[in-house]
């Protein structure tokens, strides 16, 4: 069952995979003490799942309790230790924490290397993530230079067409895009986009980001196709996520953004409205929040 709910969770049916981890944690707790490798296993994988699902406080107590559970079993040097230090990384990343997530990062690949060496996959993975973190914290050279070494060495290992380097694409993507490099930014995005299309399927929830980016790279010359992706991330956002994301809201502002180059004021407006009403529900965001009643009071 857990390697199903992995299944699940790949193919970014969150739902469903959720449902059936907390079936195992029922069964495992049944059987075995909280202390034991098996619930430690299944919450970090309720982590995962709530992160994507944006339940980012479920997911950070889930993580912080694989990570207890696993250091006191195995202690700091084994493989399992490092995930849950990596999943623990990837929350606090997601909710912008980026401190602990470098703290996190750093661990998992101090473990990674001292189990693995330098050129193995979870060693690269963590390199990358690492990356991306110090990008997100304004350290863009050491950030670049951590993910392109992270790509080389996956691509050494796997090759330039295995669908896991989508993400170190959309990390190096967003290290060009911090520096101004539009067009390699939107090479990398594209590339990645190529990759995740043909590893997971036109609808996966990991195409949302991608798409977010193309919308904005584009949507300086391009606004039709900058519209274009931004609607196609909101597409699988609505498919896949928290109806309450800031990301959704980000996405309808920026929509409304766009179509107001058009004139169409009318349509401009519903997607602030849009915006009003996620908040209104969810009590989250309120700088966009007042960033779409301004725009709302202008566009009247």
């Amino acid at each position: 069952y857990f390697e199903i709910a992995l299944v699940l969770n790949k193919k970014g049916q969150y739902d469903k995979a959720l449902e059936l981890a907390n079936d195992i944690l029922r069964i495992d707790l049944d059987y075995f003490t909280e202390q034991h490798p098996s619930v430690a296993a299944v919450y970090n994988l309720l982590a995962t799942l709530q992160e994507n699902k944006g339940n980012y406080e479920e997911a950070l107590k889930n993580a912080q309790k694989s990570l207890d559970i696993r250091s006191a079993i195995f202690g700091e040097l084994h493989v399992d230790t490092g995930r849950s230090y990596m999943a623990l990384a990837s929350i606090y990343l997601t909710q912008k924490d980026f401190p602990e997530a470098i703290k996190n990062y750093v661990m998992t690949k101090e473990i990674f290397e001292k189990i693995f060496g330098e050129k193995h996959p979870l060693t690269a993975i963590a390199l990358s993530s690492l990356g991306l973190a110090q990008l997100n914290s304004k350290q863009v050279p050491k950030g670049t230079a951590n993910v392109e070494q992270a790509l080389n060495i996956q691509i050494e290992i796997f090759g330039p067409d295995f669908i896991e380097l989508c993400t170190m694409y959309k990390a190096l993507g967003f290290a060009h895009l911090m520096t101004g490099r539009y067009f390699t930014a939107q090479q990398n995005y594209e590339r990645a986009l190529t990759l995740c299309q043909k590893g997971f399927g036109p609808t996966h929830p990991s195409l949302v980001s991608i798409y977010e980016h193309l919308a904005f790279l584009n949507s300086f010359q391009d606004v039709s196709k900058g519209i274009k992706y931004y609607t196609q991330a909101v597409k699988i956002s609505n498919m896949h996520l928290d109806q309450r994301q800031p990301r959704l809201m980000n996405c309808y502002l920026n929509i409304a953004k766009l179509i107001i180059r058009f004139r169409d004021v009318q349509e401009a407006q519903k997607y602030l409205k849009k915006v009003l009403r996620i908040q209104r529900n969810s009590k989250r965001n309120e700088t966009l929040a007042l960033q779409a009643e301004e725009k709302l009071e202008q566009w009247e």
